[in-house]
């Protein structure tokens, strides 16, 4: 979107009172992209793997308290596959991602 010459001081100092810094990006020469419509991260995606990281944490913590870690890294592995899934071969605790 192009903006009229007059209209850009207005839109300077206005977007300078919100303290935004203006300035020349990588996009600047591309008038075919809009940054607006470039990739974003799924929020859901990273909200929904901090929440299972805190739960496992969680788990972890209670399996270890009841010394019953073995019996959990047994029924992981003994997860059935289906589409999609693929069958760890190792136990919960040897597994870094």
């Amino acid at each position: 979107m192009r903006h009229d010459p007059a209209e850009a001081a207005g839109i300077a100092e206005y977007l300078e009172g919100l303290c935004v810094k203006i300035g020349n990006n990588i996009f600047i020469g591309l008038d075919q992209v809009s940054p607006a419509g470039l990739h974003k991260p799924d929020l859901f995606h990273n909200i929904y793997l901090a929440l299972f990281k805190n739960m496992m944490e969680w788990v972890e913590g209670f399996l270890k308290n009841h010394k019953r870690q073995q019996g959990f890294d047994y029924a992981w592995k003994e997860i059935p596959p289906y589409p999609g899934f693929s069958v760890p071969k190792n136990a919960y605790r040897e597994i870094t991602q």
